[in-house]
């Protein structure tokens, strides 16, 4: 699956993870990576369009992990860092706001969430829907 630039923020995304099906994760790349804008939103062809990818370069990506009891939502206002240094960031979702991360976290320590795994398909993923952009 291939992915255009969104004027409308973070998307979501899933991906089926063995042994807990469907995980969550919110894919935003910033508009100055895109056709049809320069970054401005008063510039977007169309207030909701979706735009291909522009970047001649590749552009760093990142990932932004909420705490523990968090959730994606609350990582959200991040984006703002992207669009100023035109990175694309991917924002997680714990399992029951949770990351299994040795000695921490609630439900997704308890139950051996492999988060690692999760973490590196996104990475993965995101690399090869993005056509190397990240």
């Amino acid at each position: 699956m291939s992915v255009t630039c969104s004027q409308d923020g973070p998307v979501k995304r899933t991906l089926e993870m063995p042994g807990v099906g469907k995980r969550t994760y919110h894919l935003y790349i910033p508009p100055s990576l895109c056709s049809g804008t320069d970054g401005d939103d008063d510039e977007a062809s169309s207030p909701n369009a979706n735009n291909p990818i522009i970047a001649s370069d590749t552009v760093p990506l990142v990932l932004a992990l909420h705490c523990y009891g968090g959730t994606a939502r609350t990582m959200m206002h991040l984006t703002k860092i992207a669009d100023e240094y035109s990175f694309v960031m991917v924002i997680p979702e714990g399992m029951s706001s949770s990351w299994n991360s040795k000695y921490c976290c609630g439900y997704a320590l308890d139950n051996d969430i492999d988060d690692v795994g999760f973490l590196s398909k996104i990475i993965r993923t995101v690399e090869d829907d993005t056509g190397g952009l990240v």
